[in-house]
């Protein structure tokens, strides 16, 4: 192992000591997570520990501690164990820091793909949704991820390909939170004596519209506040979403609208939903997600408009 100074070296008791920690245990972070390489004693095998290797310890042990899993944590850089641990004590003291994993996390992805380092991106994603919480990682690197590429496309830095591939490994990730989320859901359902189950909502963008971010995002913020969300991706027709709706008994249909410049568009938007209101029933909400370029006044009081995460929030928040 390469070491970062050529300091004093430490045993495993006195390791164990510095830290709060047991010997026992630290063996086992080594053998079964990989957590530290510590170099060996040529005289008599045993383990030696640098500076560096006891301050591991220490960013490691209060991690665990305060709640992360130490399989989700062990392969991280002593950067990113750094600023979790700033983030744990800033956020007792209400206190932003100025650089946070996921800001580290979000920089390490955009440079990822501007050489199209794309197994690398998957790594950083994958670890990164196992040890940040829900809103973490939705709020905290994925909307500010997109974000940012998209303005990087926008000003000719990324091009279409990266775009596109940081969406398809972005979105694996997000069906996987959103996986988990449901079978939380479900498990509790099952479990628990009352039945109520929140909301059931269903989420799709119109028919024209490919962007897929949104309702995904919104359908882990819905199964994070404890709805239940059920999510028919992008592109489907009115009559669709519909018939999905009076199948599932849904108490409210989600629509998705990201296409801002396409001719016509408030006349779209509105044809789309007088097939909702015509074919859902009356007791199931229409809620509208994104750009609204409607006119007709009579659908702009007749549906709810959620514009953004934080208007949906406020909307499941009753």
């Amino acid at each position: 192992m390469t070491t970062m100074n050529e300091g004093k070296m430490y045993s495993i008791k006195t390791a164990a000591r510095l830290v709060d920690m047991n010997s026992h245990t630290i063996r086992a972070w080594e053998r079964r997570y990989k957590a530290l390489d510590p170099s060996r004693n040529t005289a008599n095998n045993r383990r030696e520990y640098t500076e560096a290797d006891v301050k591991r310890l220490g960013l490691l042990s209060s991690l665990v501690k305060s709640g992360h899993q130490i399989s989700h944590i062990a392969g991280l850089s002593n950067e990113v164990l750094s600023s979790m641990s700033s983030s744990v004590v800033t956020e007792a003291q209400n206190v932003s820091p100025t650089e946070t994993a996921e800001s580290i996390i979000l920089n390490r992805c955009l440079n990822a793909l501007r050489d199209y380092e794309l197994v690398l991106i998957q790594a950083e994603l994958e670890s990164a949704r196992n040890f940040l919480s829900t809103m973490q990682f939705l709020k905290g690197l994925a909307v500010p991820l997109v974000r940012e590429v998209g303005h990087q496309v926008a000003s000719g830095v990324f091009n279409f390909a990266q775009e596109h591939a940081l969406s398809s490994i972005l979105r694996s990730q997000l069906m996987q939170v959103l996986f988990n989320l449901r079978n939380t859901i479900a498990v509790r359902a099952l479990t628990r004596k009352d039945q109520d189950h929140g909301l059931s909502i269903c989420l799709a963008t119109r028919d024209g519209d490919l962007h897929e971010f949104g309702i995904l995002a919104a359908a882990i913020l819905i199964a994070h506040h404890g709805h239940i969300p059920h999510y028919f991706g992008p592109n489907l027709p009115a009559h669709s979403l519909a018939d999905a709706a009076r199948a599932v008994k849904a108490d409210v249909v989600l629509v998705g609208n990201t296409t801002l410049d396409e001719p016509f568009g408030d006349k779209r938007q509105e044809s789309y939903l007088y097939v909702l209101q015509a074919k859902l029933p009356s007791s199931c909400k229409i809620w509208w997600g994104g750009h609204n370029a409607m006119k007709d006044q009579t659908l702009t009081q007749s549906i709810t408009t959620v514009p953004t995460l934080e208007d949906l929030s406020r909307a499941l928040s009753f």
